[in-house]
């Protein structure tokens, strides 16, 4: 999961902590899969490089967007 306080949001730290989470995937040979049920969310994921792989809408009318990152 990844959040930052409401203070420093739109300063690039979930960019940083996305960058760190890949540096880290990247040096083990693992790839980095998200969820998450916001749009918002979905494309600023695949801004940082991610594939959406999965997108479902479930009977309540929540849509959940499954993303991967491989190195």
């Amino acid at each position: 999961m990844v959040c930052v306080d409401q203070s420093v949001q739109g300063q690039g730290r979930a960019r940083e902590l996305i960058e760190y989470a890949k540096s880290m995937a990247k040096e083990r040979g693992l790839p980095i899969l998200i969820g998450t049920d916001m749009e918002n969310y979905a494309e600023m994921y695949m801004h940082l490089g991610f594939i959406l792989y999965n997108k479902t809408t479930a009977t309540n009318g929540v849509t959940r967007y499954n993303l991967v990152w491989e190195p």
